[in-house]
């Protein structure tokens, strides 16, 4: 999806009011860590690439930068005044974001890459393809004594 038509539907997914909670550049910024291989399968920044942008994914990039901030400032969620209680439960940004990434095409390969792969099984590395992990190990290494 092209850039105009991406900020077109983000704006729509999230909805007027969040919308205006979004910094000038903070838009931007969301389209512009949402691009995705355009119909050629050509890569951002490859030669000919045609900017493509999952704006779902855009949507919750937005949210999550709204969440951030939110969750940093102090937020009055109750009240009691003459013997009146009033309690408001602030929105759930974090989840918004989470259900945006679902709808998202990007969101949707990730979970079924996730769902088929399950849990991938790795073994000791190989005596020649050993890597130490610290300075000590070299030396150990080196003469074949490092127990693994």
């Amino acid at each position: 999806m092209d850039r105009t038509t991406a900020e077109q539907v983000l704006t729509a997914a999230i909805g007027p009011h969040v919308a205006s909670l979004l910094a000038s550049g903070d838009i931007a910024r969301a389209l512009d860590s949402s691009r995705t291989p355009d119909q050629q399968g050509r890569t951002p920044g490859q030669s000919g690439y045609v900017e493509t942008i999952d704006p779902y994914w855009a949507a919750a990039e937005a949210v999550t930068t709204i969440a951030i901030r939110a969750a940093g400032d102090p937020q009055l969620t109750r009240i009691t005044s003459e013997g009146a209680s009033f309690e408001r439960t602030p929105p759930d940004l974090f989840r918004m974001a989470a259900l945006l990434r679902a709808r998202s095409p990007l969101g949707q390969q990730l979970a079924q890459a996730r769902s088929e792969l399950g849990c991938i099984e790795i073994g000791p590395p190989e005596r020649d393809r050993y890597i130490p992990r610290s300075h000590a190990e070299i030396g150990r290494w080196q003469d074949g004594l490092t127990n693994r």
